[in-house]
């Protein structure tokens, strides 16, 4: 998962990249994905194939971009239940069990704010 954050974070400067806005398009591809049932519109499978090759990233699962968004909403500071709306999850668990491990900028935010604030209890 880390690897696929930081291709695409690397690729959101690119001409490709600033033309694909996460919050709208996964949202929408994942609509799109409730609707086929499991069944993924082929159209859809092939766009993201072709621009995953366009901008040199190893073919994905069109549904890392859901991980994909749900990581990066929790790296801005989302808040867990907001994320756990937005993906339809039935508890919040759920997101808590799936997500909140997955990313090593979380854990080292989290040791920094610990550190913080406990130079300031000491103080």
């Amino acid at each position: 998962m880390y690897i696929i954050v930081t291709a695409l974070n690397e690729q959101v400067n690119s001409p490709i990249g600033s033309l694909i806005s996460f919050n709208q398009n996964v949202n929408s591809l994942q609509q799109e994905y409730k609707k086929a049932k499991g069944n993924i519109d082929i159209s859809i499978f092939n766009a993201f194939s072709r621009i995953l090759k366009k901008v040199n990233i190893p073919s994905l699962d069109i549904h890392s971009l859901r991980h994909t968004h749900a990581v990066l909403l929790l790296e801005s500071g989302a808040n867990l239940k907001y994320i756990q709306e937005r993906l339809g999850h039935k508890s919040i668990e759920m997101t808590s069990n799936v997500y909140s491990h997955i990313s090593d900028k979380i854990n080292k935010d989290c040791i920094s704010e610990f550190e913080k604030y406990m130079n300031n209890v000491l103080e």
